[in-house]
């Protein structure tokens, strides 16, 4: 997000406040005012991130490993050493033999085999992430510790077309020894973040390992999003200490022609400091003809040139700034429109309202249709009232976006048009085209939701003049400020940039669409009031652009200055690419690509030059401007994201400068280092030397042909000698699933308990079951932390992400202050914490782990990558679903099921607004007592004895019928009571238990009883197994007597359906105590049998 002060000074971004570990998804911008890059330095030296790690030697065991490896390699690869985690970081400079097959199973294949070299265990890592692009395949993997997410420990892989492994880049920890069990609760967590923020967290926390760098050493922490004054904060506090660790920035700143004619606007090239307003033609733009469904998209025609459209309906033509790749409205109220038909405006009566309040944690969508009128063209809705999410202001500063929640327009194939936030009087939204429209509000899990909005009235445009017929004055249009209600440039300048910043990327270098570019994006012009800055926010995934902090006298100044939108809509580009974390070397690495390609584009290597008032925020020519120049060995590591970036920008820009020379072309230089900068992209880089690896790697493959060959020696010059990017001094030679989120979560269905540890610091633990109604108990064992233990902290959420429940410790160990984590590693003196939620019905629940509340508001640093936590889960696991018989015989048993899985509406995606998150994966049977049945899994249909018959995903459910099949009575003889367990996997290819079905009595052809194990001992957790079966429905009573005819115990006394069934016996008395030796009589009642049979209690 931008803000600024009221002076001289602007700003595009928000910072991220720390150097060293690189944790979550921010916001980027483009500059930051002084009193934010203050506040990052003093962030700096409060977490201590510009300490030096304790460094370990490299062992004699890895070198051996090492060696062997390399002799059965031909001796080609290179390893560099990482001194901190005492493992390798690299394999660069190799290639290992081709594997046929998929590429995850090619680089799995390899991750096994050098498991003595990188000491990485493939077991422990999940695929993230896989792109491809120029005959090559990158995976980005996520580690896991003890089923827990190690935060910002990823492991990359790269190979080329034919499997064989190219390199492979790592951050995984290892010898993790994490207390895994916080003894700080999350609402304790959200306390600390209050306290420091001054705002309280706008999500419910969750457990993560944080690695702490600076100290060698890992943390369980809380993990919490928090709105503050120029910053969307994540929070890291320790989940033992309480105490905030770490804390960064997640916002993101910076045929025949019946109807033809072509569209401009008046816009500045670059800024109004080097020209006047040059009139552009306009491609990527809708033109609507006669009526809201005939369009046609502008482009560049070899006659007629760009912004042409031609169309064979002849007619009169309607259009504003929306196009296949960029939806530009304005905040402030109507967005700019053109129509040469005599389009008139009028009011149709129409009902959509939020509720009031609107709940925390929700998605509501509304529905506006007009199809019962004639003739509307487009239409808008009237919003007579409006809160949702805040705008806030503190005095002498520019304002900012405190609460997130939004409301967005999507036209009726659900393409994103605009977004609103905030408090204000009524006002009319941006139009659509058609007859339907969808409102989306979107809430966080922060409490406290605001009123909402009501809607009673759409205002929608038909035309006056017979739209089917040309108009006689011509269908071309210049846009000039007075088409726009606002009389203003922004949305026009807006609409031109960011479609140059498209079809610059489409041109080149993602021509084959590495980053799915395919949808529009929704861009905001004038946001406020008094918003100052522009950012591109990754969680809504669209830009805003404010009103320049002046809601009074709105400027121009962000979207007249090109390199604005252009830096803006680089961040949204990368993040097509993958989620890259917001702070550290990852963060600079963002923002020096944003940077980058925005100067390459425009040929000018100033950033913000214009917004700023005639000083860059950024410049990139180090050559032309030494003063500016950055050079890790000279400066050192900064901690400041936009500084930092310069180190990579700048040598981006001297590679270009040299490519130049050297090929005496500008298109050709600029294409070469844009190539391998895009290409390098995809290795998901997260630090500086693992951008460079990438580079050498796409260039040694020859990926990118308009460098005309290797120029390997030119990016040596630039990274290393210039600017200190690719120091290799030292040696030459140089789990479990990542957890850290809902899609992630580690399935604990089989687990009744877990031990896993929080780390690195920050990290978060997301685990998942399915339970039925009733009450639950999860037990957070924290680890030991000297005379105290680690002070995590625990949240329950319920499949709509909403936070049901939470646990904390209390924060009263070392670094703790006034009930809060401080920002060390914070303790308590509780040693266990125990959740309890009374569940009022089936759901499927996730559990968070993560460091406690610190004195900042958010999660607090805490972590412990060698003392695990423990979990111990106690919940009701069977009606989580409904499960039927359908169809009852004997053996073949046709099973129905109907599970309720997260669905959250969206814009694009399969399945239109449909945002179901799971789908059917597989099924398989459960006994009595919760056990696997063996041979039931649906994946196997040969030796299986459970066939899937259909499956369906649709509208939030996952449904479908599976079948026993011949010969499954006597091969599971014993089984009696059954439950159905579905599976479901999500977008990110987890796959999860979603519960267990309601009882199933399978069908029996007799009445029976048997008791399996019926000589047992108790005091050894010994049970008798007892199965009846039954013909017909009625009741069922199953008791123990003595010999002498005195009752022990009910087993079951109730009504029950025709089929099989089935209980323990543990040997205890009606009165939970433990019965003597000897014989008892088990005694089955029920329709169409009374028997009875011996148990024999030994000791």
């Amino acid at each position: 997000m931008i803000r600024s002060r009221p002076s001289r000074s602007r700003w595009l971004g928000l910072l991220c406040l720390a150097a060293v570990i690189i944790a979550a998804r921010p916001a980027l911008a483009v500059r930051l005012p002084a009193a934010t890059r203050a506040q990052a330095e003093r962030d700096v030296r409060r977490f201590g991130s510009r300490r030096t790690a304790p460094q370990k030697q490299l062992s004699p065991g890895l070198r051996r490993a090492f060696a062997e490896f390399n002799r059965r390699q031909g001796g080609r690869w290179k390893m560099r050493f990482n001194g901190r985690t005492g493992a390798a970081e690299a394999l660069v400079e190799g290639r290992s033999a081709p594997r046929p097959g998929r590429p995850h199973d090619a680089a799995t294949a390899f991750l096994g085999e050098t498991r003595d070299v990188l000491r990485v265990d493939p077991a422990n890592l999940a695929l993230e992430r896989q792109t491809r692009g120029e005959g090559m395949s990158h995976l980005l993997y996520r580690q896991t510790y003890q089923g827990l997410p190690v935060e910002f420990s990823r492991v990359k892989v790269h190979l080329s077309a034919d499997g064989s492994v190219l390199g492979l880049n790592s951050s995984y920890e290892t010898d993790l020894d994490v207390d895994v069990n916080p003894t700080v609760t999350a609402a304790q967590a959200a306390a600390a973040v209050l306290g420091d923020n001054g705002r309280p967290p706008s999500d419910s926390g969750a457990l993560v390992v944080f690695p702490d760098q600076a100290s060698g050493r890992s943390r369980l922490a809380w993990k919490f999003t928090a709105p503050g004054k120029a910053a969307l904060w994540r929070y890291y506090v320790d989940a033992h200490t309480g105490e905030i660790i770490f804390r960064y920035n997640e916002l993101r700143f910076q045929a025949g022609c019946g109807t033809s004619g072509t569209i401009s606007g008046m816009i500045y090239p670059v800024s109004p400091a080097e020209t006047a307003p040059v009139q552009t033609r306009f491609n990527n733009q809708n033109v609507y003809i006669a009526d809201g469904n005939t369009k046609s998209v502008t482009y560049t025609h070899p006659g007629n040139g760009a912004g042409f459209f031609c169309n064979a309906q002849p007619g009169k033509i309607i259009t504003s700034l929306q196009g296949p790749w960029v939806n530009v409205s304005s905040f402030l109220g109507p967005s700019a429109h053109y129509d040469n038909g005599g389009g008139v405006w009028t009011t149709a009566v129409t009902q959509a309202a939020s509720p009031h309040p609107y709940p925390a944690g929700a998605v509501i969508v509304s529905t506006i249709s007009l199809a019962h009128l004639g003739g509307v063209v487009k239409f808008l809705p009237i919003f007579s009232q409006f809160h949702v999410g805040e705008v806030s202001q503190v005095p002498g500063y520019s304002a900012d976006i405190s609460d997130d929640d939004q409301l967005s327009i999507f036209d009726a194939a659900w393409n994103p048009v605009a977004s609103y936030v905030g408090q204000r009087p009524g006002f009319n939204g941006a139009a659509v085209y058609g007859n339907k429209l969808f409102l989306k509000l979107r809430s966080n899990s922060s409490d406290g939701g605001q009123y909402g909005y009501n809607v009673s009235l759409s205002s929608y445009l038909y035309l006056t003049s017979d739209p089917n017929t040309t108009n006689p004055a011509g269908s071309s249009l210049v846009w000039q400020p007075e088409n726009t209600p606002a009389g203003r440039r922004s949305e026009i300048s807006l609409f031109y940039h960011l479609n140059r910043m498209h079809d610059y990327f489409m041109s080149d270098v993602n021509k084959s669409s590495a980053a799915w570019l395919g949808n529009p994006v929704s861009a905001m012009a004038f946001v406020g009031p008094n918003l100052d800055g522009a950012f591109y926010n990754p969680l809504q995934d669209n830009l805003a652009f404010g009103d320049g902090g002046n809601a009074d006298a709105p400027s121009d100044a962000l979207t007249d200055d090109a390199t604005v939108p252009s830096h803006e809509y680089t961040h949204y580009v990368v993040e097509k690419i993958w989620p890259i974390v917001n702070f550290g070397q990852g963060g600079a690495i963002s923002e020096a690509m944003a940077d980058y390609f925005a100067a390459s584009s425009l040929n000018r290597s100033a950033i913000g030059k214009y917004y700023n008032g005639g000083v860059p925020l950024r410049e990139l020519d180090s050559q032309a401007n030494p003063s500016w120049k950055a050079d890790l060995r000279v400066s050192g590591w900064r901690g400041d994201l936009y500084l930092d970036s310069l180190n990579l920008s700048q040598a981006l820009w001297d590679l270009r400068s040299f490519r130049i020379a050297d090929q005496g072309s500008l298109n050709a230089g600029r294409s070469c280092v844009d190539g391998l900068a895009f290409q390098s992209l995809l290795f998901f880089p997260e630090s500086f030397q693992e951008f460079l690896d990438a580079m050498h790697r796409v260039d040694s493959e020859g990926r990118v042909a308009a460098c005309g060959g290797s120029v390997s020696a030119r990016i040596d010059q630039a990274f290393f000698t210039l600017h200190g990017i690719g120091d290799a001094s030292g040696d030459a030679l140089e789990g479990m699933t990542r957890n850290d989120g809902f899609q992630t979560a580690v399935d604990v269905s089989t687990r009744g308990s877990v031990s896993a540890t929080i780390y690195p610091a920050g990290d978060f633990d997301f685990y998942t079951f399915g339970a039925g109604a009733g009450p639950m108990r999860i037990a957070l064992a924290l680890p030991f932390a000297g005379a105290y233990y680690k002070a995590y902290m625990a949240a329950l959420y319920d499949r709509n992400h909403a936070e049901v429940a939470r646990v904390e410790p209390p924060y009263d160990g070392y670094n703790t202050q006034d009930g809060l984590c401080t920002t060390a590693d914070c303790s308590t003196t509780q040693r266990e914490l125990v959740l309890t939620y009374n569940n009022p019905g089936p759901n499927q629940f996730f559990l968070a782990v993560s460091g406690g509340v610190c004195v900042n508001g958010s999660n607090s640093g805490v972590n412990d990558p060698g003392q695990p936590y423990g979990l111990e889960f106690v919940y009701p696991p069977a009606d989580v679903f409904s499960g039927s018989i359908v169809e009852a015989s004997h053996d073949r048993d046709r099973i129905s099921f109907n599970v309720g899985v997260t669905n959250f509406p969206r814009t694009t995606g399969p399945g239109g607004p449909g945002g179901q998150n799971y789908y059917f994966a597989y099924a398989q049977l459960r006994d009595h007592a919760y056990n696997v049945v063996p041979f039931t899994d649906t994946r196997d249909p040969v030796s299986g004895y459970l066939s899937m018959i259909s499956s369906a995903n649709a509208q939030g459910t996952v449904s479908g019928v599976v079948a026993l099949k011949p010969g499954f009575g006597v091969r599971f003889p014993a089984l009696g009571t059954a439950y159905l367990e579905v599976f479901g996997y999500n977008v990110l290819g987890s796959t999860v238990s979603l519960g267990l079905s309601s009882p199933l009595h399978l069908t029996a052809n007799s009445a029976g009883l048997n008791a399996y194990n019926n000589v047992f001992n108790p005091g050894r957790g010994e049970k008798a197994s007892v199965k009846y079966e039954i013909t017909d429905s009625g009741r069922v009573k199953l008791r123990i007597f003595t010999l002498s005819g005195t009752l022990v115990a009910t087993l079951i006394d109730e009504n029950r359906p025709a089929g099989k069934g089935s209980v323990d016996w543990r040997g205890l008395n009606s009165a939970g105590s433990k019965v003597a030796s000897g014989v008892y009589l088990l005694h089955l009642s029920a329709p169409g049998i009374e028997k009875t049979q011996k148990i024999v209690v030994v000791k």
